[in-house]
């Protein structure tokens, strides 16, 4: 970036501090957040490699459709086709070299169990008055989207400490760890992948494959495929005369 180029960017971030971009005017606004989201990306985002054997799903060089997305999250981004897509690796917030992970017993100092009871615990109904609990059910649906990394590893499971009246109903407290990315080399840092893509896509509800994607379609109007008792069936199966194309709108990205 030149020196133009720095010093708007200072200019954005000192209007944003004191007005807020979302109080410009929409041009502005737009045009500040932006080049907001572009800083975060060049210095808030670090990419930690590519999983051998993932750029044979863009071999072709070009997008299949540049009308709608794809089920597995490749050509997003025209630029760099493979960022977000499945089996694609998270990036992280500081670069790859930093992120060595502590070990036990320090990863366990202090007891993250201790904390919770202490810090956390409420022996009265304490009401959230400024947030609606539709909105954690939400953020919690749309978290199964962005960072699904799977099933967890049931062989090496964190060992939780427990204090002698701790009520936990089970001894010893086992924690599942998160599946390690099995194309990373075990002489750097842990990295992670989806088994989804990593948009804002849905994929937590059309599935990654395309007879899961179809048997969820309608077909008729952009809606979900809607069972008689309301209920949208999460697994493939052929759609019987109980099904019917009434309900929901889907997302138009799966059409």
């Amino acid at each position: 970036m030149g020196r133009v180029g720095e010093a708007f960017n200072a200019l954005v971030h000192r209007v944003d501090r004191r007005y807020g971009w979302h109080r410009l005017p929409v041009p502005l606004g737009v045009l500040a957040l932006a080049e907001m989201r572009n800083k975060l990306r060049r210095e808030n985002l670090y990419g930690t490699g590519t999983p051998p054997g993932l750029e044979a799903s863009i071999q072709n060089g070009k997008p299949p459709d540049l009308s709608v997305r794809t089920l597995d999250g490749t050509w997003n981004d025209l630029d760099q086709p493979l960022m977000g897509a499945e089996g694609f690796r998270f990036g992280r917030n500081v670069p790859l070299d930093y992120t060595w992970p502590e070990r036990e017993p320090r990863l366990l100092t202090p007891n993250p169990r201790t904390i919770s009871r202490e810090l956390l615990t409420r022996e009265t109904f304490i009401p959230a008055s400024t947030l609606s609990v539709l909105a954690a059910a939400w953020l919690q649906f749309e978290v199964h989207d962005w960072f699904s990394h799977g099933a967890n590893d049931p062989e090496h499971p964190i060992d939780v400490p427990l204090g002698d009246d701790d009520p936990w109903p089970e001894r010893p407290m086992l924690v599942q760890r998160t599946t390690r990315d099995p194309t990373a080399a075990p002489t750097m840092p842990q990295t992670w992948v989806s088994p989804d893509s990593h948009w804002w896509d849905a994929s937590q509800l059309y599935g990654r494959t395309k007879e899961l994607a179809d048997h969820s379609r309608a077909f008729e109007g952009g809606k979900l495929r809607i069972d008689a008792d309301g209920l949208l069936r999460s697994t493939c199966r052929r759609a019987s005369t109980s099904t019917t194309s009434t309900g929901t709108t889907g997302s138009g990205s799966r059409s």
